[in-house]
């Protein structure tokens, strides 16, 4: 029996990550309510196999569908599900990931538990050694920092995530805490700061 149990777990697992990706396919084919009942599937099958952060990760592309579809308030229950998921994953990596992502997809209007959970994945990222996700984590609180007035913290956190992509080799984050660390250069009147930025 315990065999059998594993065997159907591992079976729900991978039919979950496989409604992912369709509900991720539907999505960029701008099938919105295909792909959130592929999502919805996805979560369901995955908290049957206990998958915590392949639940979560469907809740959060769940999310990004229910806001092109203009359901606000739907969108953001899809991310607080996932962020109730996330203490189950083993993994301080994937935890880090999820929280950013979760926090990424939170927006302006919830700033002080968003500038918790980003600093939660900060802590997740550097527990794993992942310097990928450290650059993430670091500048999106930078641009947290950024939305509150906060220009000097919001520079050091950018050139913190920039040194951090450097060493990750992560280019496309180093092109968007380049062009972050530009716009804040922009903003002290730094222009020959804000061009070595850009270029």
């Amino acid at each position: 029996p315990a065999t059998a149990l594993a065997a159907l777990e591992l079976a729900d697992a991978r039919l979950a990550a496989a409604f992912n990706e369709l509900g991720l396919v539907e999505s960029w084919s701008g099938r919105g309510a295909e792909a959130i009942g592929a999502f919805s599937r996805s979560i369901e099958l995955a908290r049957a196999a206990g998958e915590p952060a392949l639940a979560a990760r469907a809740n959060l592309n769940a999310a990004d569908a229910l806001r092109r579809k203009g359901d606000a308030a739907a969108s953001r229950q899809a991310v607080d599900r996932a962020l109730a998921l996330v203490p189950a994953v083993p993994n301080a990596a994937e935890k880090s990931m999820l929280l950013s992502g979760a926090a990424a997809r939170m927006g302006a209007p919830y700033p002080a538990r968003r500038q918790a959970i980003l600093e939660e994945a900060l802590r997740h990222a550097d527990a794993a050694g992942n310097l990928r996700l450290r650059s993430q984590a670091l500048g999106l609180l930078a641009e947290q920092a950024l939305q509150a007035g906060r220009g000097e913290v919001a520079l050091d956190a950018t050139r913190k995530a920039i040194f951090a992509a450097q060493a990750a080799q992560a280019p496309d984050l180093l092109f968007r805490w380049e062009w972050q660390a530009a716009r804040l250069a922009e903003a002290r009147g730094d222009t020959a700061a804000a061009l070595a930025h850009y270029r």
